[in-house]
């Protein structure tokens, strides 16, 4: 399905709230400014499932992870959108006194992720 990003502009989005969730926002607006338009958001919603209700009620629009698509069982229809040159901050933190062994397994892991797809992280 080809998306013409332009006619998007004047269709109605939802999104999650930016006082809740402040990081995604700012992630669904830059994505949204890099492929070429400004959301028109006409709700936000505190919660995952209640924006894709939303969505499903015929509300608006959603940019959402792709994996979102297997999240619950509803009759949305996904697609890709056309971000090759749209990138996300990514960061890792953690409390470096913490003594839980899962948090060095999780950094290994992690790093080995990154090597093997080195293009993905720029």
């Amino acid at each position: 399905m080809q998306i013409d990003y332009n006619k998007l502009a004047s269709e109605p989005f939802v999104e999650f709230n930016p006082e809740h969730a402040e990081y995604m926002h700012k992630q669904f607006i830059d994505i949204c400014r890099q492929l070429g338009f400004t959301p028109r958001v006409v709700e936000t919603f505190n919660v995952y499932e209640d924006m894709l209700y939303a969505v499903e009620a015929g509300i608006g629009l959603a940019i959402l992870p792709y994996k979102s698509k297997g999240y619950i069982q509803n009759p949305l229809v996904y697609t890709l959108l056309d971000i090759s040159n749209v990138s996300i901050d990514l960061c890792l933190a953690w409390d470096k006194e913490i003594k839980n062994p899962a948090v060095p397994l999780f950094l290994k892991s992690f790093w080995n992720y990154m090597k093997e797809n080195s293009q993905l992280f720029l």
